[in-house]
């Protein structure tokens, strides 16, 4: 019965030790994920900033290929 109660507490004292490491590869993986989270919205954000800027850019590339068109056809049409 004492060889019994022994064996009882050795397999409880390992059960508890393996759910301290567990528990510490939880915490782990869950900072992992918090950080790999936090990079993600950073590269997001640096992605969503250059295409709006590239979309700035665009905008202003079209407004001087209209203004420039513009010009040559008046040009053109005061020539007539």
């Amino acid at each position: 019965m004492i060889e019994h109660k022994k064996r009882e507490n050795e397999n409880m004292g390992k059960l508890k030790s393996q759910m301290k490491d567990m528990s510490s590869d939880f915490e782990d993986m869950k900072n992992a994920r918090i950080e790999s989270k936090r990079l993600l919205e950073l590269r997001f954000t640096n992605v969503y900033t250059e295409i709006s800027e590239n979309k700035e850019q665009t905008i202003q590339a079209m407004n001087n290929v209209h203004a420039t068109l513009n010009a040559f056809q008046e040009e053109f049409q005061n020539r007539l």
